[in-house]
């Protein structure tokens, strides 16, 4: 199953959902392409300003995470040691890390 897929089955079809991307040390994908590739799949009514859930990647240097939150769960960075490592870039190149400053986007759209 999809990445993508498994998000969306964690959101029931009459809950919304938001998406927020939070990127350090990264130099991969573009938040905007982060968006545009996990968005298509989840098919359930988009709140950006109160969702019932919260899709929440979070890219630090090589590695992600992504969690699907309540509107009453806490995130805690603190687990950043259980990321996973980051997909490759298109070209096949790792991730290495840069001192960009971290990027939030609210928006299933690209």
């Amino acid at each position: 199953m999809l990445l993508a897929e498994k998000i969306r089955d964690q959101i029931a079809p009459d809950e919304t959902w938001g998406m927020k991307v939070e990127k350090r040390r990264w130099q991969g994908y573009r938040t905007r392409d982060i968006i545009a590739h996990l968005a298509p799949a989840i098919d359930r009514k988009v709140d950006l300003d109160q969702p019932d859930k919260l899709v929440r990647v979070d890219a630090v240097g090589g590695r992600v995470a992504v969690s699907v939150l309540r509107a009453d769960d806490v995130f805690s960075s603190s687990a950043a040691g259980s990321l996973a490592p980051a997909p490759a870039l298109p070209d096949g190149r790792p991730h290495q890390a840069d001192d960009g400053d971290p990027l939030a986007v609210n928006s299933p759209a690209a």
